[in-house]
């Protein structure tokens, strides 16, 4: 699953394992070979394929062409009954990526061949093409059969190893518990499905849909303000003096200031302490709360960005240099605390950053 979330307001922030903790979440991706699998919270389950471990290699090498890392595979399913399979091919760079509108595309399955039609202008808009529902059974049997794949989009042609995609697809069934049942997509049996999907927990930020700004002047007195604070004086005598970063000061709510002091930094990521003020006294600003996460009210990572008028925040943070692998997080503002509204997670180094959604909650959209 790719992150499509950009504010005009950045908020840098966060890195060490033991400061935020994900550890939970993160464990819900399994690794099947060549292809991760996990299920949220709702058992809506998805299984994307992933570059070969040896396109690793040929990665690091800025010259090398890497054609196993243009497009993947992914399958998803939702956890009710009648719930359908849906296959897509997507691309891994959401900028720059290979579908374009008219491309003639087509999948081989070993010796089976798949016409799958054209990449419409919508489909290479969302850089991603859904498999025709029509054709979605056989392929899915061709692909369970299959020892090896093979994408032609038009002249290009894109390989994916099927080792590990059986597996994989246990797994699915057995989280959506529909193994032995006429729903399962490996072991078909005749018991009946009754599985019933959780209910969805639902979350309505608290907002500030005002045009209030502040002024250069009012910054500068509330930065004055908090780093008065002995937890933030604490926290700056561990930042890097000779590569400092400038403070967040944001308005969280119609009654709240959101304040983010960079504590630290190392190559990967930052660490920002997070802290909420009232606007009539913003001396008295304290530890912002998180209910996932995120332990002190440090954030590990890169904020990139809150939206006062959506009320959510947001944060990655990378686990390698190539920020391949990590998490990224959104919480949801209620007024006292924030609550952890999704989170993708993509624990192994691959290459290329494939999230998939462990954590959701419907999030309501705020009223006007």
């Amino acid at each position: 699953m790719k992150i499509n979330y950009l504010y005009s307001v950045v908020l840098a922030v966060l890195s060490q394992a033991s400061v935020a903790d994900f550890s939970a979440l993160d464990q819900q991706v399994k690794y099947f070979n060549d292809w991760a699998v996990a299920c949220n919270n709702q058992r809506e389950c998805f299984v994307n394929s992933l570059p070969p471990q040896s396109a690793q290699a040929s990665k690091a090498d800025a010259n090398a062409e890497d054609d196993s890392s243009l497009v993947y595979l992914n399958a998803s399913r939702k956890a009710a009954a009648d719930s359908a399979l849906v296959l897509n091919i997507t691309d891994w760079d959401e900028e720059g990526g290979i579908l374009e509108e008219g491309q003639s595309i087509r999948l081989k399955v070993d010796q089976q061949n798949f016409d799958l039609g054209k990449v419409s202008a919508e489909a290479a808009n969302n850089t991603s093409f859904q498999v025709p529902r029509q054709q979605t059974a056989e392929i899915l049997t061709a692909l369970q059969k299959g020892t090896q794949a093979e994408l032609n989009l038009d002249d290009e042609k894109l390989q994916f190893n099927l080792q590990g995609f059986n597996e994989a697809l246990q797994y699915f069934d057995e989280q959506q518990q529909r193994v032995d049942t006429p729903t399962a997509l490996v072991k078909k049996g005749e018991k009946p499905f009754t599985a019933t999907p959780p209910q969805l927990a639902s979350i309505t930020p608290v907002v500030s849909n005002d045009e209030e700004l502040i002024s250069d002047e009012e910054r500068i007195k509330l930065q004055k303000q908090v780093h008065a604070l002995a937890v933030v004086k604490d926290c700056l005598a561990t930042a890097n003096k000779e590569e400092p970063y400038e403070d967040v000061i944001e308005l969280l709510d119609k009654d709240h200031y959101l304040f983010g002091i960079t504590c630290a930094a190392d190559e990967l990521n930052r660490q920002t302490l997070v802290l909420v003020a009232p606007k009539d006294k913003p001396e008295q600003a304290e530890l912002a709360k998180f209910d996932q996460g995120v332990e002190n009210a440090k954030v590990n990572g890169e904020f990139n960005g809150y939206s006062a008028s959506e009320g959510i925040l947001l944060n990655y943070y990378r686990k390698s240099e190539m920020g391949d692998c990590g998490g990224t997080a959104e919480w949801v503002w209620n007024g006292q605390s924030f609550v952890l509204s999704s989170y993708f997670s993509m624990p192994e180094c691959r290459g290329s950053l494939n999230s998939l959604n462990v954590w959701k909650l419907e999030v309501n959209k705020p009223e006007s």
